[in-house]
């Protein structure tokens, strides 16, 4: 019998409802379910229940009807998860590219934005449940984290930023109750230092404090022949501080701060062509890996941090939410534009987002009521720059340039963005095994730009830059994104859901270099709208043992928005421009495995298995006039990516209580294109990258001590490869083979 305010989904009876998938993937690990009982170890051997706040309350992630990937804290420390390029390889549906030195993350075959101030990402990165506005922001910020949540698909009805292919959660690790402090460090190949610190400080049954701090280099692996020099070393800091008050048993007070450098003089890419596209780069550098030739010094600089306060209290019906933040992203980059010994042009390249951000929540907190919600009110206000300045060199009479003249091309812009959105959900038990899922969410914005360009000697005219003197331009829109689900139990931990949701990216400006013919044409975009279905299987079996999750997809986008580098027609040098176009149609589909199993206490094996169709369904003049892409790949989605994890682990006789373990790992991502041409050129190379790690540990988690290798096959894979300003072709590779030591302690 149920009463209002309490609805009790009961036991399923019997066995007849249990899916036969995890019977069948048993075989896979060599399990014999019959047999278990004669394992001495059996009743210790269970997944242990992963707890996720992706629908806005904590759950488990089996319970959760959306396709997600959880990383969990010590899978990030064992494969040294510093980065979203090193997320990677743990989340076989993300793809991060990083071949010219703008990170930009993809989602299902579907990614884009990070270098243009006026075109949004598509996948939404938040640390604590707040907006981080670029992805390369997030690097230095994964530390001290108890989890990476990724999900796919459009996920705006639940989360304050609209995004169309996915989010990811930076959830950290908040002050605890009890004293505790942590230290690590690491000591590797190419110089590399790597050490982080924690500290955990109760100051009293209300206060507590905790403070983090993380920093990483290493020396450069890319000889550059021409300054006789290595390049491509990194010097990352941050640092962190949380502070919990508990005024009452029903508040919680939490304020956060962060503030994170990271340095490199690491090169925007390695030169596969000579300056307008010639077949040979300049000597001596050729086409060798990990050597480059640029007679420039690069650098690349991004400062970030921002402070939060997010405040919760909860009564017996309901919890409220609210917070509060402001977060700033800087970017300094100078860049050698054509990558070759010869002096033609330079690239100083600034850009900075400044965010302010508000969120309010109301949710029901019984989670045994008939019907569960969550409605929210999202304000965000971004002003985000860049200045940009091309300068000829010493060689600009190789390109009608004048050396005894100043010779520079000045872009500067702004776009300020306005954004106001009511969204919510609302799940209801149509009986004790069906329940209804649904939500909604509701969209303002309002972009506005104003940018200015000048230039000085023949550099203007020879690119064909466009003179302005504070062109201005706003656009104003409204999106209402529904979703549509229904989950059926089949049992206490197994679970069949179907799934609609509609996302929708607003359009923008092409505020980066604008060129005459760009300016005739138009540098608005329109809105980029997504329909996505999909179908997914969850389960928990085998006294929990074996976890088995399958998504089954297909999404659908219109006006698909499209970044590119394509000729300046008629110019003299040949050069490039960048554009911002709506594509037409695109459709991505496919399907996704992740397997769990512990087929003993101290064994427990993760297999991730994703294969994908991205494709441009209707692309008209994608490579200029009477050149369509109709049909052709999007960029980086690869048909077939995976990814296997194994740690292993005995207990030793000394020292007392201690065991040694051995974590091997693979990732594999099969051939994909950098490029919406999918030109030869831009084919890029199948991948499949082991990495490992084995040690000591204390079976208590006080003290670890190991030895790690990454890409122990020493594979030299391809990052994928592009076009700059003079039709260069130019691309990077995967990092080489490294390997070191790590020592951790913890005190409490």
């Amino acid at each position: 019998m149920t009463t209002a305010g309490q609805y009790c989904k009961p036991r399923v009876r019997g066995r007849r409802l249990r899916p036969l998938l995890p019977f069948a993937m048993m075989g896979l690990f060599g399990l014999n379910p019959a047999a278990r009982a004669e394992a001495p170890d059996a009743a210790d051997a269970t997944l242990a229940t992963v707890t996720v706040s992706a629908h806005r309350r904590d759950e488990s992630a089996l319970e959760v009807p959306v396709a997600l990937d959880v990383v969990r804290h010590d899978e990030l420390s064992a494969r040294l998860i510093d980065s979203l390029s090193d997320l990677s390889l743990a989340v076989p549906s993300l793809q991060v590219a990083d071949n010219t030195s703008i990170q930009t993350v993809y989602i299902r075959g579907i990614g884009g934005g990070g270098r243009n101030v006026g075109f949004d990402t598509r996948a939404g990165v938040y640390l604590d449940g707040v907006y981080i506005g670029t992805p390369p922001a997030a690097d230095a910020l994964l530390f001290d984290l108890a989890r990476v949540e990724v999900l796919r698909g459009p996920q705006g009805y639940l989360y304050g930023q609209n995004t169309v292919s996915g989010a990811i959660n930076l959830i950290t690790r908040a002050p605890g109750e009890r004293f505790e402090s942590a230290v690590r460090m690491g000591l590797g190949s190419d110089d590399e230092l790597r050490s982080a610190a924690m500290l955990n400080l109760p100051m009293d049954a209300k206060v507590r404090l905790k403070l983090a701090a993380s920093a990483r280099r290493h020396d450069g692996t890319i000889d550059n022949v021409t300054r006789d020099e290595k390049v491509g070393d990194l010097d990352d800091r941050a640092l962190r501080a949380q502070l919990r008050l508990l005024p009452d048993a029903r508040t919680t007070l939490d304020f956060s701060a962060d503030y994170a450098v990271q340095e490199s003089d690491k090169v925007g890419g390695e030169a596969r062509s000579g300056p307008f596209g010639t077949l040979t780069p300049p000597s001596p550098a050729g086409m060798q890996a990990f050597v480059t030739d640029d007679n420039r010094a690069e650098r690349d600089l991004y400062r970030n941090g921002g402070v939060a306060a997010t405040i919760e209290h909860r009564s017996d019906e309901r919890q409220f939410t609210s917070i509060t933040a402001y977060r700033d992203s800087y970017r300094l980059w100078h860049a050698d534009v054509d990558h070759s010994a010869l002096d033609l042009l330079g690239l100083n390249y600034h850009d900075d987002y400044e965010t302010f951000s508000q969120e309010l929540r109301v949710a029901s907190a019984d989670p045994m009521r008939r019907g569960r919600y969550v409605a929210g009110l999202f304000v965000s206000m971004m002003d985000a720059s860049n200045q940009r300045r091309l300068l000829g060199g010493t060689d600009g009479f190789l390109i009608g340039l004048d050396p005894a003249q100043a010779q520079t091309v000045d872009s500067l812009a702004e776009v300020v963005t306005q954004s106001y959105a009511l969204f919510g959900a609302y799940d209801y038990a149509l009986t004790p095994l069906w329940t209804l899922n649904t939500g909604a969410r509701l969209t303002l914005s309002r972009k506005a730009l104003d940018i200015s360009q000048s230039s000085q000697g023949q550099a203007g005219i020879n690119f064909a830059i466009a003179e302005l003197d504070g062109y201005h331009a706003t656009r104003e829109e409204t999106a209402l994104t529904p979703m549509l689900g229904l989950t059926r139990h089949l049992g206490d931990q197994t679970m069949l859901y179907v799934r609609y949701a509609r996302g929708a990216k607003s359009g923008g400006f092409n505020a980066d270099f604008i060129t005459v013919p760009a300016l005739a044409t138009g540098i608005e975009f329109d809105e980029e709208t997504a329909d996505s279905y999909e179908l997914g299987f969850k389960a928990l079996g085998f006294d929990q043992r074996l976890s088995a999750a399958l998504a089954l997809f297909l999404s659908d986008y219109q006006d698909y928005q499209v970044s590119q580098f394509v000729p300046v027609p008629g110019s003299d040098p040949p050069s490039i421009q960048p554009t911002l176009t709506n594509a037409g149609k695109v459709r991505s589909y496919g399907a996704e495995l992740t397997l769990s199993a512990l087929p003993q206490t101290k064994l427990r094996i993760d297999l991730d298995l994703a294969w994908l169709h991205a494709q441009y369904r209707s692309f008209e003049d994608g490579g200029g006039p009477g050149v369509d892409y109709d049909g052709n790949r999007t960029e980086y989605a690869p048909r077939l990516s995976a990814g296997l994890s194994i740690d292993y682990g005995t207990p030793l006789a000394w020292p007392r209580g201690s065991e040694w373990f051995v974590r091997p790992s693979w990732s594999y991502r099969s051939e994909q294109y950098s490029a919406a041409s999918n030109a030869p050129l831009f084919r890029v190379g199948s991948r499949s990258l082991i990495d490992a790690r084995i040690g000591l540990r204390s079976q208590h988690n006080r003290w670890e001590i190991a030895l790690y290798g990454r890409n122990l096959a020493d594979e030299t894979y391809d990052l994928g490869n592009a076009l700059d300003a003079l039709t260069t072709v130019y691309g990077g590779y995967g990092p080489q083979r490294s390997y070191g030591v790590e020592l951790q302690w913890r005190w409490f």
